[in-house]
């Protein structure tokens, strides 16, 4: 099972959802409140990892965030958990 919620120190992985173009979206390990917090069993992370690193690198956040007109930008916990939908569908999780 994977979830995505806000000010969990729990979480395996956290996304930034708030900040500057290039690092939201980002994947960290270290918890802040204003990260999206994703739980997920230990089989299963690496696998949640690599796809959310992938789409930060492929700019997927960013296009989620262009119409912005300020230099800080966010994403929403709604489109952390969109893309999160994908990624339980993968068999390699099952």
């Amino acid at each position: 099972m994977i979830t995505a919620t806000i000010n969990d120190e729990g979480a395996q992985l956290y996304v930034v959802m708030k900040g500057a173009p290039g690092t939201v979206g980002k994947v960290e390990d270290s918890y802040k409140p204003h990260h999206v917090a994703i739980r997920c069993s230990q089989r299963a992370r690496p696998l949640v990892r690599k796809f959310l690193t992938e789409l930060h690198k492929k700019g997927y956040w960013q296009e989620l965030t262009k119409l912005k007109t300020t230099r800080a930008v966010h994403i929403r916990l709604s489109d952390v958990r969109t893309v999160l939908e994908e990624v339980k569908d993968l068999k390699e999780l099952q």
